[in-house]
């Protein structure tokens, strides 16, 4: 029997007359046993599978969020290199020195209020990115242990 097992074993799925062989308990606890470990392999797989859309969606999640503070980061540094070269045109088209300080002061005073502002709001945006992408991965991690 083991000859035929080892002459069998690289194509034991498809001829198992060896099998016939055994007595019936052995056959039965072969049987039971391949059952069981296909049936193991398919549970892994499908749980590997699973993993691997959770990371695609906490991926997507995540190069979403960052897009959202990216633009805006954009959007911030042209509002700011507009208002600074408005301001610059301002200047050049002074009268006087003392216009110039002025409009120097109020250009300052302004984008120091404008960084204050978008500073904050940066940060109200990764906190809310944070926590859709935490959200999206706890959703995600919820359906694959239901799923198992």
């Amino acid at each position: 029997m083991l000859g035929a097992i080892a002459n069998g074993a690289s194509n034991w799925s498809s001829d198992d007359h060896w099998v016939a062989d055994a007595p019936a308990a052995v056959q039965a606890a072969a049987q039971e046993v391949l059952a069981r470990t296909h049936e193991t392999c398919r549970a892994g797989l499908a749980a590997a599978l699973g993993t691997g859309r959770l990371f695609a969606e906490v991926a997507e999640a995540t190069w979403g969020s960052a897009k959202v503070l990216n633009d805006r980061l954009l959007q911030n540094i042209a509002a700011n290199t507009d208002a600074a070269f408005g301001a610059a045109r301002s200047m050049a088209a002074a009268k006087s020195p003392e216009e110039v300080a002025r409009l120097g002061t109020e250009f300052l005073q302004a984008l120091l209020e404008a960084a204050g502002e978008q500073a904050r709001e940066l940060a109200d945006l990764s906190a809310r990115a944070a926590q859709h992408v935490l959200e999206r991965t706890e959703a995600a991690v919820s359906s694959l242990l239901r799923a198992h």
